[in-house]
């Protein structure tokens, strides 16, 4: 991805308060606010374009992030009494995307809304409370811009603390893809294998601050006694998206997909149904290091020589 200027405002002189996100040279912006706040939002211009939006909180079942992706003509109208699965999840945050081009109309916003809700279906960082959203019908040029559109919604999102757009970096194509994980190579600088128990074959990629399980991996059947509760509902999560299911002979689970988590005890717990002590459990494959000694290895390689004095 080539280099971009993003320009970031605090309207109200509060990273957590309204603000808004825009590339330099292109015509998306988003605007976004806490849903308590969401009156200051709603009485701006803004609120009268048309516009993609979307919800993010938390599920209420499981307390696992949660997102709504939706279009309208005007948010100042849509959000007259309407509910957005309310019963579901509770919402912290209503962000707005709106192009300043003229020409941005309501087949755009279809369009891109459904790009972004297929985005989040294959992210899978997030449940998505969409009930339904279609592409409707654009000529080549309009579909251009529309999924230009969206490919700069998701990035903005993520610079405003909303990754549930972001795919995994090491998704690969579908021809690549294998359904034995130790066909992987040992030549990937950033690729480990689990340790934790050996009689489940697994790996993990490192990809910035993403640790992926990729499609094929194994893991335990069901959770140990002990296991924490926030082990036991991304496993959960994982069992409901289809993405952690019974392998042919029932004994193990295994990915259907490349899933992401924010930890290596996260992936060590996905993978043995407990609480893992990631950083030692997952060994480099090109290296035989722990995580925790990889890591220590970038750090003393990037350190600068001593100067004499």
């Amino acid at each position: 991805m080539s280099t971009q200027l993003i320009r970031l405002t605090l309207l109200e002189g509060d990273p957590d308060g309204l603000r808004t996100a825009e590339i330099a040279g292109r015509t998306t912006k988003l605007i976004a606010c806490p849903v308590s706040s969401i009156d200051k939002l709603l009485g701006r211009s803004e609120a009268r374009r048309t516009a993609v939006y979307f919800l993010y909180g938390q599920v209420f079942d499981d307390g696992g992030e949660a997102i709504y992706v939706g279009e309208c003509d005007a948010v100042a109208r849509r959000f007259n009494g309407q509910h957005h699965a309310m019963d579901k999840a509770e919402w912290r945050q209503l962000v707005v995307a709106f192009s300043s081009d003229a020409i941005f109309n309501k087949a755009h916003a279809r369009r891109s809304e459904h790009l972004l809700t297929e985005r989040v279906r294959a992210a899978a960082r997030a449940s998505l409370l969409t009930d339904r959203s279609g592409p409707g019908d654009l000529d080549e040029g309009d579909t251009a811009f529309a999924e230009q559109f969206a490919a700069d919604v998701a990035t903005l999102a993520e610079t405003l603390g909303f990754p549930a757009f972001r795919s995994t970096s090491t998704t690969r194509r579908s021809s690549d893809r294998a359904s034995n994980v130790e066909t992987n190579t040992d030549t990937d600088d950033a690729l480990f294998r689990y340790v934790g128990e050996a009689r489940f074959s697994a790996q993990m990629r490192v990809a910035l601050d993403d640790f992926v399980l990729p499609e094929g991996s194994q893991a335990r059947l069901d959770e140990t006694p002990g296991c924490a509760e926030s082990i036991r509902t991304l496993r959960a999560r994982a069992r409901a998206e289809g993405i952690l299911v019974p392998d042919a002979t029932g004994s193990v689970l295994r990915l259907t997909r490349d899933f992401a988590v924010g930890s290596t005890s996260a992936a060590g717990g996905l993978i043995a149904g407990r609480n893992s002590r990631g950083p030692n459990e997952w060994v480099h494959v090109r290296t035989g290091r722990t995580y925790a000694q990889w890591v220590s290895s970038k750090q003393a390689s990037a350190a600068l020589p001593e100067t004499s004095q």
